[in-house]
């Protein structure tokens, strides 16, 4: 079985089933990566060393895990239901490490300068718990005065 033909089978299967944003990212995949890459080729003769190369080529991590699993998920569709007898050639595909995300954070000198700054601002009590607390941005701002138990000294962070 030609692999755009097992694409336009699981995409009539699938299409019916997954919410649109899945759909889109889906279609995004198939289109950018795995038609310019695999249309045309028979399922059978598609090997885990051609996978894994073409994995490695692919431009970034998130256009790697992206398609990579886009590609495996038509590729196990395709042979559980047709019931192929062949080898899956999906297992044991690595993929690029994560890039290690480094997100900058305030010294003590500038986490004082910033409370300094603040004292008598609408928003110094979201700072000071954000501070305190290390809490996100969004976790601070999501606090509300029924979140504070002040006799046990715990804040619920919820929203």
């Amino acid at each position: 079985m030609l692999f755009e033909k097992a694409v336009s089978l699981y995409w009539a299967d699938k299409s019916r089933r997954l919410r649109g944003n899945t759909l889109e990212g889906y279609a995004s995949a198939i289109r950018r990566h795995l038609m310019p890459a695999w249309a045309g080729r028979e399922l059978e003769s598609i090997t885990h060393d051609e996978v894994q190369a073409w994995v490695d080529g692919l431009p970034s991590y998130g256009a790697a895990q992206k398609a990579y699993k886009t590609f495996r998920q038509v590729y196990r569709w395709t042979v559980r239901k047709r019931q192929l007898r062949i080898w899956d050639v999906t297992q044991g595909v690595e993929l690029p490490a994560a890039p290690v995300v480094r997100r900058p954070t305030l010294t003590a000198a500038e986490e004082r300068e910033t409370l300094r700054g603040i004292v008598g601002q609408a928003w110094e009590a979201v700072v000071l718990c954000e501070a305190a607390l290390g809490l996100r941005r969004s976790e601070a701002c999501g606090l509300d005065w029924s979140d504070f138990d002040w006799r046990r000294g715990w804040v619920h962070v919820r929203r």
